[in-house]
């Protein structure tokens, strides 16, 4: 008997090489959704009345953001195996 009270029942186990591909998978659908996030914090910026010296600060952010998210996907595409079948097509019963 073990002390963790599951009283038998073993967890779920994944492959490590299929557990991590699922998760890069995970974090290339979730990049774009960064990105328009990371794009709109100008917009939240507090800005003075008149106020046009942040602009030049503002357009450096935004083109570091968007090298740094084509330099993400870049490097998540690149480990992403495109022979691994991650999630199987579905099976449609009772066509032959």
């Amino acid at each position: 008997m073990t002390g963790d009270g599951s009283k038998g029942q073993r967890g779920l186990f994944l492959a490590r090489e299929r557990y991590r591909q699922r998760r890069l998978r995970d974090g290339a659908r979730m990049l774009p959704i960064i990105g328009f996030i990371l794009w709109l914090l100008p917009m939240l910026w507090v800005r003075d009345e008149g106020d046009t010296g942040g602009l030049a600060g503002t357009v450096v952010y935004v083109f570091v953001v968007w090298m740094v998210l084509i330099t993400v996907a870049f490097v998540v595409a690149r480990r992403i195996d495109p022979t691994d079948d991650v999630e199987p097509p579905p099976t449609r019963e009772g066509s032959d």
